[in-house]
């Protein structure tokens, strides 16, 4: 009786244990196909910006060049000036990251951690902001700038990002609640302001959601192109997606310089990729807390 009953649990055993090993095989198996799907487009972008024209569209695809153009980066620097897109979009890029930083952090804590009346009404009109797509306010905030004289400088592109955020708002709000409110009451109790409780206890316990607001912020100001074309028209201000469409129309319709066009793009990327291998380890860390129940 007693082997009968130790088989019968061992052959349980090994049964869940390959239903485990299965579940998991096939789990990463989709999220391996999953990520070569979305790495896909990238490969193909960094492969043809090595290729010569004749071997772009060539079928079935070469995934290795040969011969290995590399021609086209220099190329790229004739067309356009490509440095100075650069220095366009990092200015842009890094000021309005460090004011929506600043601004969310502070707005995010007061909404969490402060209790003041109409709150949950300002709160709800906050979000509400969200809904609006950014095409029904063009023509109006146009007007405004147009009124400030800030047409065709960059202000436009970094004073709404750091004041109209909400995204940011909401997120930095659902990852203060993860901090415990007995450990802001402990500093109080210490003497220490709120001011301080903010910047000595706050900030130092938040890294992860500053790296992840921090990348967002940065690639949507760096990838930005529709507000880039309405507000600015000087060449020497345009950032690096406005230097892209720009070599895209220096070229002659129907010749369009593919490889080169991949080299600039592969170019563009560079910094977003950076900054990303620098926050990765706290992006799914602060996207989980950010997803707790408060």
């Amino acid at each position: 009786m007693y082997s009968s009953t130790v088989k019968k649990n061992k052959a349980r055993f090994l049964f869940l244990k390959m239903k485990e090993i299965t579940g998991k095989f096939f789990l990463y198996a989709f999220l391996l196909l999953f990520a070569y799907l979305m790495i896909l487009p990238f490969l193909w972008m960094l492969s043809t910006s090595f290729k010569q024209m004749q071997d772009v569209f060539k079928i079935p695809i070469k995934w290795i060049p040969n011969p290995i153009a590399w021609e086209n980066y220099p190329a790229v620097f004739k067309v356009v000036r490509l440095d100075l897109g650069y220095r366009n979009s990092l200015v842009i890029a890094i000021t309005s990251t460090v004011g929506t930083l600043i601004t969310c952090a502070m707005a995010g804590y007061g909404f969490s951690k402060l209790r003041f009346k109409g709150q949950g009404i300002l709160f709800g009109a906050l979000l509400v902001t969200l809904m609006i797509p950014m095409q029904v306010t063009l023509i109006p905030m146009y007007l405004v700038f147009r009124k400030l004289h800030w047409i065709n400088t960059h202000l436009p592109l970094i004073i709404p990002v750091i004041f109209c955020n909400a995204f940011g708002v909401f997120m930095f709000r659902q990852f203060f609640f993860s901090i415990p409110d007995s450990l802001l009451d402990a500093a109080k109790i210490d003497g220490c302001s709120p001011p301080g409780v903010f910047f000595r206890i706050v900030i130092p316990q938040s890294k992860g959601i500053f790296a992840t607001m921090g990348l967002f912020a940065f690639m949507n100001s760096w990838n930005a192109f529709l507000a880039p074309l309405i507000y600015i028209n000087s060449t020497s201000k345009f950032t690096i997606p406005l230097m892209i469409s720009q070599f895209r129309a220096d070229n002659v319709q129907g010749n369009t310089d593919w490889g080169a066009l991949m080299a600039i793009s592969c170019i563009s990327v560079v910094p977003v990729l950076i900054l990303y291998a620098a926050t990765q380890k706290y992006y799914v860390r602060s996207i989980v807390i950010t997803g707790m129940k408060n």
